[in-house]
């Protein structure tokens, strides 16, 4: 069965891939987004890169009001085959409620891949945000993965600011 340990190895393999996204070249007007890939000549539309960020949105907006079974049950398939609900609730307790509620948030890159090297075949972006919380500053990084034509959050991490 899969585990906390499953999670994290998928966890780290997108933290590869968005390092590599987010080195590749760095910005923080969401607009120039629109030509940025991980992988040259292979962007997105206008509409889909608003259509992943809405869904991530809306996603965030479940983890915003405390709701995490609603979070865990809105994301991908291959999150709940790679993770169980109650490994998710742990982990977000101990990592996400800590820094307590959002004052705001800004998006500060969103970045796509096709197919990137080592993931399954698909379809992904990933935001990144600075988020503002009652208890101190951080990021967040939520990555979408377009599944049955909808884009699903395949993983979420918060990080404090150092």
């Amino acid at each position: 069965m899969y585990s906390i340990k499953s999670f994290r190895s998928l966890a780290a393999i997108l933290c590869s891939f968005v390092s590599l996204s987010l080195s590749a070249e760095t910005s923080t007007n969401p607009a120039a987004a629109e030509k940025k890939s991980v992988i040259p000549g292979q962007e997105f539309t206008a509409a889909e890169l608003e259509a992943s960020a809405n869904a991530a949105k809306a996603w965030l907006a479940s983890m915003d009001g405390n709701r995490y079974a609603d979070s865990y049950d809105k994301m991908s398939s291959l999150s709940k085959f790679t993770i169980k609900k109650d490994e998710w609730l742990q982990i977000i307790e101990k990592t996400r409620r800590p820094f307590g509620s959002v004052t705001s948030r800004e998006v500060q890159d969103q970045r796509t891949a096709i197919d990137p090297s080592g993931m399954p075949r698909g379809d992904y972006i990933v935001m990144f945000y600075k988020t503002k919380f009652s208890r101190q500053t951080g990021y967040e990084l939520v990555t979408l993965y377009r599944e049955d034509g909808k884009w699903t959050v395949l993983t979420y991490q918060v990080d404090g600011s150092k």
